[in-house]
């Protein structure tokens, strides 16, 4: 008997708590994105897309719009904006992250001084080059190169044929 007290008193619960609250509303972007001035037998990409479209225009600077480009440029922005705070800041711990990235950044945009340094800072990788005497000896070399995150030669991803 007491477990069936606590049992109706518990669903009690649920029916008087669960009836007050408002449902979350699901908005489909399938949905919300489709023209219907279009009709779907004519041009069902129209159909689908056309609401997108209309919103989200080709900026003239680009090639391309959709999604992953929108995310794209978020980040890049988010990105930017904590770098350029970085820098700017000038009283923060050094070692602290803040501080590296300022550095890194400032470094990066001193491109008097990058100019001026020229071909100072790989001519090390580049001497290595020059002394290699058989094509056996260019594989580890690469591979080095590879994992310094240099990209000489060629690039292992995956991606569309360029050409077609």
């Amino acid at each position: 008997m007491k477990y069936l007290l606590r049992w109706i008193v518990f669903s009690l619960m649920l029916v008087v708590f669960g009836c007050g609250k408002e449902k979350d509303t699901f908005r489909d972007p399938l949905i919300e994105n489709r023209d219907t001035t279009v009709a779907p037998g004519a041009d069902f990409f129209a159909y689908a897309n056309g609401g997108w479209m209309k919103r989200n225009p080709i900026p003239a600077s680009e090639n391309s719009n959709g999604l992953w480009e929108m995310i794209r440029d978020d980040i890049k922005k988010s990105v930017q904006e904590i770098c350029e705070n970085s820098a700017a800041e000038k009283n923060v711990p050094k070692g602290s992250n803040k501080q590296k990235i300022g550095d890194f950044y400032t470094s990066g945009m001193d491109t008097s001084s990058i100019q001026k340094a020229g071909l100072e800072p790989i001519q090390k990788e580049l001497d290595r080059a020059d002394k290699l005497r058989s094509k056996e000896e260019f594989p580890s070399l690469l591979a080095e190169w590879f994992s310094l995150l240099a990209r000489p030669m060629f690039r292992l991803q995956i991606a569309k044929d360029d050409k077609n």
